[in-house]
This record gives C-alpha cells, structure tokens and sequence, in this order.
C-alpha cells in the first residue's frame, strides 16, 4: 500500500489518532476500508475520529480515508497535493481543520451527507473539490450495492480564501455562514439544489467572482477586502465548539503544533534527517542560465575544491560554510559520468554513526550525476476497450496502432507519470504508445530501470528484452542489469494505458 506516517487498514474502526505530528509522509495518514468493502460495500474503517494531528507537507494526501465513515476534528493539514482525500466516504465531518497552500483542500467524489464546518481554508487552488463521475463501472461490486451519488452536503461556517470551490454532479448543497475572500465560486450546471444561507461573499463582483443563477438574498456581497485577518488557529482553543471530541492528553506529550512551520532547513538523507552536526554538499533546485547551485551547509568552516570533472565552475574554487558553489556540465565533455570532489575543515563534527572528528579534521564531499544523452520518437494512439483491448483483442489493437489517428512526441528523456495526459492531445484513459529511442554510453555494465503503469515491453538492441509485462498494472518498475558496448544503442518500447493513473519512464544507470 502507500507510503504513509500513519496506516489505517482493512475493517480497522472505532480508533482515536490524536496529539501527532506526522509530516512529510507520502501520505500523512493513510485509510483503506479494504477490499471486502470494495466488493460487496460493506463493511469499511469506519467510526475513527482523528483530532489535534499535523499531517502537513505530503507530497500526495495530507490525510486519505475513502469508503468509509469518520470525523476529522482539529487537524492541520497543508502545503500537501490534497489536503482530505475522502472520496465516497458517507455521514463524515471535516470540522476546525486548517487546510492551508493544497492543490485541493478537501478532494471527495460520490460522498454522501457530508458536513464541512468552522475550518480554515486559506491559499488553496480549491478549497473544495466535491463531484460525481459521469460514469462508474457496471461490474463493480460497490456502488452495485450502496448509494454512490454525490449528494447531502453541508458546507457551514467555514474561513475560506484565495481559492476556487468546484462541485459537479452533486445534489443538495448548502453553503451556510461561510466568510470568503477572493473565492471563485464553479458550481455546474449539473448540480442540483445548491442553497447560499447567510454567507459573507467578498470577492470581485465584477469578474464573475459569485455563483451564477442562485438566489443570494439573505447573503453579504462585497467587494474583496484590501487586507484580512482570520483568527489565529490552535486546537487548544478553550472555546472550541469541538472541545467535546478532544480525547484525553498524555502526561508529557507534545503537542504537534508547538514549534515554528518554517521547512527551509529540513533536510533527510540516506541516513535519516540532517542534523547538521557534519558537513553536506546538497545540489538544489536553484537554476541559473544553465548553472545549478550546490549548498554547502554544516558547522562552519571552509572548503576548497579537489576534483573538478565535467563541470564548470561559477565562483572560486573555495569559499566559507555555510555557502554554495554554482556548476554547470562541461560541454565539451562526452562521458556521462561527472563528478565534483570538495574539502571541508572546521568545527568539531558528528557523522551520522556518531563518530566525532576533532576541529580541524579534513572531510571529503563528493557531487556526481551520470547523464545519458537519449533521443525519442515517441507514437500516441487511441484504443477502445471493447473492439481492440490490448490484453485480449491483439489484432485489433495492432490494427488501432497503425490505423488510429495519432499524437507525435520527441521527447528527450522518457519519463511521464501522473493523472494528466502525457502530451497534448493524448487522452488520459485508453491509449496506446509505440516509440523507438536511441542512447550512448561507454563500454560497462549498466542498469536498466523501465516503469510502466499499465502494460510495457521493452527491448535494446533488438534482441535484449527488458521487460514483457502486457497486463493492467500500478506503477511498476523493472530493472536489469546489462553489460553494454561502447556506443549506440537503440530501444524499442510499447506501452498502453487503462485508466488512472498512468507512467511510462526509461532510466539507465552504471552498475556499482
């Protein structure tokens, strides 16, 4: 399952999560009702109440609970791609949540009577996304056996800011007492019985920025405000309306929202997080016409460089740590292999052993990359799954290869991964890709790594094959190590797509 700080998992119900700091997992927390669920719609982890947590900075879901039924209470959720991914969950409460700088601040398809109240939505893309997709599959077990329209939903008393509120193909939704500020309000047209009570809209009136074709009598419209303040947000609060969930505290536990949110100093490496009781050499995602600068952090001291192969150096060759040298891949230079070697002396050190090394003590820092200069030419096209599925319709599917209209690519690199379409004009379900590559190396042994999401094949040399795996998939990767020539080689891929999510990327890497 997904990388996650807390697992909640199959029939799991009835649990309290409270008082923890769980940032940066992949997801913050992580709820599956299981498969039982998804056959039959029974069942589900239901009845959990997470209060008082930190699952900020995830790169996918702050928190993640689906086809099932819990109460979300006091949590601080931000700077993830979805704050609450909750879709098909049913009778839930999202309430005195701060939801701050997601992609979607509460992301929920085919949920039924839902109620978000008094959180904090502030610098999100959506603060809400809530819909139903037009069509779900008829051989599914779930929604054969449970209510699955998007629908009874109470939006209530919520803070909401600099951020779009989009619903589609959802019925009876009351917006009720909400306080917004430069929200853009996307209510579609098929949505039904979508009620505003008693709000105070502030937003641009001239730009479209209300809901269009419902009555707002009874509500405030005004015009954004220059400036704002909403209420410093602590789920301490004594006057807490939800003081009442709150479970009891631990003698001597921590809360999770006592220190400052700054991220900029937090760092993990391969050992764990950095303590900066050691020296680093960090490459950043700092560019500059081409030059990329390197951190140089621990305690302080200086360094000077000993190896320079394959780059260019900006500044000098030395300088003070904490401090940054500015590099760049020496054109000039064909081997794909780079490497900078730099050294540090300064205050006493502790490596990640905890071996302390005296003030004074020279230490090695060493930057490589190995760039593979490749080429693509990369065929997109579309099939249908019920005349030509490439797992069991070969021929046709082979003939929609060759006869289909089809979307040309010339990538430099293959690596595609995510919900989107790959290129413009692909779709996002349902295609097919056929592509031939071509890359150089030095004589040596290499490894192969090929991922596909779903069905890949891949062969080098024309004989060489990497991976067969023609079926439905996840994200999988596949890795081989070859011994290869020195020169060119050519690469032969194809791939097809579901539905979902989808990834197709070629990585080659020397065997160590």
């Amino acid at each position: 399952q997904d990388s996650a700080a807390i697992l909640a998992f199959e029939q799991c119900s009835k649990n309290h999560f409270a008082y923890n700091s769980a940032r940066f997992g992949g997801d913050g927390f992580f709820l599956w009702a299981g498969q039982t669920t998804m056959d039959t719609g029974k069942g589900g982890c239901n009845d959990n109440l997470l209060y008082g947590n930190d699952f900020s900075d995830a790169p996918t879901n702050g928190i993640e609970a689906t086809f099932s039924r819990n109460k979300f209470v006091n949590n601080r959720v931000d700077n993830c791609w979805h704050g609450f991914w909750t879709g098909y969950s049913y009778d839930t409460l999202i309430a005195g949540n701060h939801i701050a700088g997601n992609e979607d601040g509460v992301a929920h398809e085919h949920g039924q009577n839902v109620t978000v109240e008094s959180n904090q939505f502030m610098g999100n893309r959506n603060a809400l996304r809530i819909w139903a997709n037009e069509k779900q599959d008829p051989n599914w077990g779930y929604p054969k056996n449970r209510e699955t329209r998007s629908m009874g939903w109470q939006i209530k008393d919520n803070a909401i800011g600099d951020a779009k509120i989009a619903v589609t193909r959802t019925e009876d939704v009351l917006f009720e007492g909400n306080n917004s500020f430069n929200t853009l309000f996307g209510i579609d047209p098929s949505c039904k019985n979508v009620r505003f009570v008693k709000n105070c809209l502030h937003t641009d009136l001239a730009n479209g920025g209300l809901p269009v074709g419902y009555s707002l009598e009874g509500n405030e419209c005004e015009k954004p405000l220059a400036s704002r303040s909403v209420g410093a947000w602590d789920p301490r609060d004594d006057e807490d309306v939800w003081e009442d969930l709150s479970p009891e505290r631990l003698k001597g536990g921590m809360m999770p929202f006592s220190t400052a949110g700054d991220t900029s100093s937090l760092r993990v490496d391969q050992w764990g997080p950095v303590d900066y009781k050691s020296p680093l050499l960090v490459p950043t995602k700092v560019f500059d016409q081409g030059w990329q600068k390197l951190a140089v952090l621990g305690p302080k001291g200086a360094y000077k460089v000993k190896v320079c192969d394959g780059f260019e150096i900006k500044n000098s060759i030395g300088g003070e740590v904490p401090g940054s040298i500015w590099i760049r891949p020496d054109a000039s230079k064909t081997d794909p292999k780079r490497q900078l070697k730099i050294i540090y002396t300064g205050g006493k050190t502790v490596d990640y052993r905890g071996i302390a090394s005296p003030a004074g003590t020279p230490i090695t820092l060493t930057h490589e990359t190995f760039e593979v200069k490749e080429s693509w030419n990369l065929r997109f096209f579309t099939w249908d799954p019920k005349t030509a599925d490439p797992r069991t319709q070969t021929r046709a599917y082979e003939q929609a290869s060759a006869l289909a209209p089809a979307v040309l690519a010339l990538p430099q690199k293959l690596d595609y991964a995510g919900y989107g379409a790959f290129e413009k004009g692909v779709p996002k379900t349902h295609f097919g890709t056929i592509g031939s590559g071509a890359f150089t190396v030095p004589e040596g042994t290499y490894i192969i790594e090929v991922t596909g999401d779903d069905g890949i094949v891949v062969t080098i040399d024309d004989d060489t094959v990497i991976c067969d795996e023609w079926h439905y998939q996840g994200p999988t990767t596949y890795s081989k190590t070859l011994k290869l020539s020195a020169g060119r080689h050519r690469v032969k891929i194809q791939h097809f797509q579901i539905d979902g999510y989808a990834a197709l990327k070629f990585v080659i890497k020397p065997a160590r």
